[in-house]
């Protein structure tokens, strides 16, 4: 690998990457390795401490993928079965979620449901149901226990051809159509790049936050960088749990971690209440983001989930376009949701 002295002796110009570390600089390559430059190219000078060595062998053929899907009849499964499939995943298993008259839906209901949707046609129990699944994966230690990360994703997922256009990497003149061939590449060097502090990467995004959103948060966010095809990755917390990995020593306990901090015990009657959002009772995006947006007990942007391809402001703004997307993965706008929010309700 070269070193950022020689990287900076190197004549210019190199290949354009993208932008890097809040916009502010550029990324350059030669042939496979990358460096953090400065936009003013008549001093470039190297602002990354370290360059960043591209992926340059053969992408992962292994990799399985566990979706989340009511019937393997519908069309909904067999769509995200070939999306994965096309997306280089070696295989696709299918996880039939809980159903909603297991003791362990109910019991949560019972728990943190309102009196009035008990059994009702706004219960939440198709919610709770997704959520206690994604836990039970995390909880069982015989899948992916040779990986050192398990791919969960929901039967509605795409991969996001647009993911290049609306992220901070994309520069007028490059493609901007990702391409599915690249993306085993692309987790390969998401793998590489998560700290080991860190068990999350979120495929796709919605409404993502960086830790600097987090008030009284006064350090860095951590660095954007550059991975396989101009994708990116950047610490961020996001809605939507659709498409990611966990890391798989962590999983089995990190969902009993994430209610901790978002469940307190009420003093006077003994029981769990919920800290802040009521969408904290029954959705698991709200109860992970919630996790990493706290305002004591700051989480480090070490330890913060890593985003694939961080949407641009812009972007963020346009929620209501749906041409607007951020992550590797995306939802298939034609299909319904099947797990309705009815937080709006609760009191």
């Amino acid at each position: 690998m070269l070193s950022t002295k020689q990287l900076d002796a190197t004549p210019l110009p190199y290949r354009t990457a993208g932008a890097c570390i809040f916009s502010k600089h550029i990324w350059s390559c030669k042939a496979s390795t990358c460096a953090c430059f400065s936009r003013n190219r008549r001093g470039s000078k190297a602002v990354a401490k370290t360059p960043q060595k591209l992926w340059s062998g053969p992408c992962s053929t292994t990799r399985v993928a566990h979706v989340l899907s009511l019937n393997k009849e519908m069309p909904r499964w067999r769509s995200a079965r070939e999306e994965l499939i096309r997306a280089g995943f070696s295989d696709v298993h299918h996880v039939l979620p809980l159903a909603k008259d297991d003791s362990a839906v109910i019991d949560m209901e019972r728990k943190f449901g309102m009196p009035e949707t008990l059994g009702a046609s706004k219960s939440p129990r198709a919610q709770i149901s997704i959520m206690l699944t994604h836990a039970h994966l995390w909880q069982n230690r015989s899948l992916a226990a040779d990986r050192e990360w398990l791919y969960i994703f929901e039967d509605d997922t795409i991969f996001n051809m647009q993911s290049l256009r609306d992220t901070t990497s994309w520069h007028p003149g490059e493609p901007s159509v990702a391409r599915r061939e690249d993306a085993q590449c692309v987790l390969d060097d998401a793998e590489r790049l998560t700290p080991n502090a860190s068990n999350l990467i979120m495929l796709h995004l919605c409404e993502p936050i960086l830790p600097q959103s987090v008030p009284n948060f006064n350090r860095q966010d951590g660095p954007e960088l550059l991975l396989m095809g101009s994708h990116t990755l950047r610490p961020c917390a996001s809605l939507c749990t659709s498409a990611y990995a966990i890391r798989r020593s962590a999983a089995p306990t990190f969902f009993n971690e994430i209610r901790r901090v978002i469940l307190r015990r009420n003093k006077s009657s003994g029981h769990h209440t919920i800290t802040s959002h009521p969408f904290h009772r029954f959705g698991l995006d709200a109860n992970i983001r919630g996790y990493y947006y706290r305002k004591h007990s700051l989480v480090p942007a070490l330890e913060w989930p890593r985003c694939i391809d961080y949407p641009t402001y812009s972007c963020r703004q346009m929620s209501s376009d749906p041409n607007c997307k951020g992550g590797l993965f995306t939802q298939n706008s034609s299909f319904a949701s099947q797990a309705e929010h009815y937080g709006n309700s609760w009191r």
